[in-house]
């Protein structure tokens, strides 16, 4: 008797999950990435269960390549992780100006911004189409960065260090440095 009416509550409960979102039903660990139901922002989650935001796509595909990682969980589970912080550029995978600043900087690790000094410190480091690399942000995502030591010539750069270290979206000192 209990088998029979187990039986077409499962069912129906698996119906319901298999129609809704897909919702995350695991426990979360450092390095997932979340978003609620309702809500399009996409974070990174830091130790403890904190949420690390992604400001914009444009940050988010410096790391990422797509979107088949994020998991989407409940909105009252994500309301439950602290929002920590932000998440900035990917040392060495772009550039960055804002619209009212002509001068143009690399992203070096820990949120540190490094003012290029000349269009051939560029070209050096990004090569000839350098400027393709150059991406616009608000003043208001630029003042989360740390201004760093200025880029005077490539070898104040190891750009090979920044693209190729394997850093976490929010930087921790345990990850090392490349200057």
């Amino acid at each position: 008797m209990k088998k029979s009416i187990l039986i077409p509550f499962f069912t129906i409960l698996g119906l319901l999950f298999a129609n809704s979102p897909s919702l995350a039903l695991s426990p979360l660990g450092p390095g997932s990435l979340v978003r609620g139901v309702s809500r399009s922002a996409v974070y990174y989650v830091g130790p403890g269960n904190g949420r690390y935001v992604f400001l914009d796509s444009t940050t988010y595909n410096t790391w990422y390549d797509d979107f088949s990682r994020v998991m989407t969980i409940s909105d009252a589970e994500l309301a439950t992780m602290q929002l920590r912080g932000n998440v900035g550029y990917r040392p060495g995978s772009r550039l960055i100006r804002t619209r009212y600043d002509p001068k143009v900087y690399a992203v070096s690790a820990d949120k540190k911004l490094r003012w290029i000094q000349n269009e051939a410190t560029a070209r050096a480091l990004y090569g000839n189409d350098w400027n393709m690399y150059v991406d616009t942000i608000p003043e208001a995502f630029f003042a989360m960065y740390r201004i760093g030591d200025p880029i005077y010539q490539a070898s104040d750069f190891n750009l090979y260090c920044m693209i190729n270290n394997n850093w976490s979206p929010i930087f921790n000192e345990s990850e090392g440095t490349c200057e």
